[in-house]
């Protein structure tokens, strides 16, 4: 009986650990550091990409186009409306194995170099989205 409740609690501890968010990077925006504590598949709101949130609210959206471009939209942390910065250099987006409540899990990188009327610098990885 002890085998099988010590299976089940390490089959639940990992299987709950590999579907943690991992995020790295270094990105500013008006040359302020963001530091990311999520991030979200793009599919829950209906596009191709990954939305990143900072542990400040701040909410960044890398979208693929079905042109195979990547635009940037930017959330400061008490809007719920987006500002489109457009394209912001090379984001690599990739489909995971894994889903969560029907959502397939992305993961990725972008080197972001932009400006408009928000200036967006760095570089940034994500797995696990979902």
């Amino acid at each position: 009986m002890r085998g099988w409740m010590l299976f089940a609690v390490l089959f639940l501890g990992f299987t709950v650990a590999g579907c943690t968010n991992k995020i790295s990077g270094n990105v500013t925006v008006d040359g302020k550091a963001l530091s990311f504590k999520s991030c979200r598949s793009g599919q829950v709101y209906g596009f191709a990409g990954v939305e990143l949130k900072a542990a400040s609210g701040e909410r960044l959206r890398l979208v693929m186009t079905p042109s195979g471009h990547s635009v940037a939209v930017y959330f400061n942390a008490s809007s719920t409306t987006g500002v489109t910065i457009g394209r912001c250099g090379p984001f690599e987006l990739r489909r995971q194995n894994s889903t969560v409540n029907k959502v397939t899990n992305v993961a990725g990188k972008a080197t972001l170099d932009c400006k408009t009327s928000v200036a967006i610098k760095g570089e940034v990885s994500f797995e696990n989205c979902h």
